[in-house]
């Protein structure tokens, strides 16, 4: 009896690690799909603001195709107009690329986060059948003893003084 007490403690000790370790796992799984999305994601903001910065300088530039004098900043501005326009189509190009790779690894992320919780929920599920079994067995366990309890009662009971009572008292 003790030795099933000690054994079942054991089990359930073992479990209790078991879902530790794995809960471990997934949290620093977790965190390295957070950090790839918000390295993705980082990456797409900057190239976002590098391509508005372009935009601002290539508006300032084109105002000043407008002005009537203009000094000697302003003409290089003005002479560079050509080189910031296509500045700012590559960037667009390189942010739109940018963000289409940040959907990309969210979507990736999610759909892993989807798979682990499937693993989760298969685990769980065999756990739950685990224990089931482990019920079954104590179940068992727990009749076979109710059985030998009542055969020990019946012997007992068999055997008692009250049975032999037509025994002579000195066989007693």
């Amino acid at each position: 009896m003790q030795e099933s007490v000690l054994r079942e403690r054991a089990e359930a000790e073992g479990r209790a690690s078991a879902a530790a370790r794995r809960e471990a796992r997934d949290r620093a799984a977790e965190e390295a799909r957070s950090q790839r999305v918000a390295s993705a994601s980082g990456a797409a903001e900057a190239l976002q603001r590098k391509h508005r910065g372009a935009l601002k300088k290539l508006r300032q530039a084109t105002e000043l195709q407008s002005a009537e004098q203009l000094n000697e900043a302003q003409r290089a501005k003005l002479a560079a107009l050509p080189s910031l326009q296509a500045e700012v189509e590559a960037l667009a190009a390189e942010a739109a690329e940018a963000a289409e790779a940040s959907r990309a690894v969210e979507e990736a992320a999610e759909a892993e986060r989807r798979a682990e919780a499937a693993r989760r929920s298969d685990e769980a599920r065999a756990e739950a059948e685990e224990a089931a079994r482990r019920e079954e067995e104590a179940r068992a366990r727990w009749e076979e003893s109710e059985r030998r309890t009542a055969e020990a009662a019946e012997v007992a009971k068999a055997l008692s003084v009250e049975r032999f009572a037509y025994v002579a008292p000195e066989w007693r």
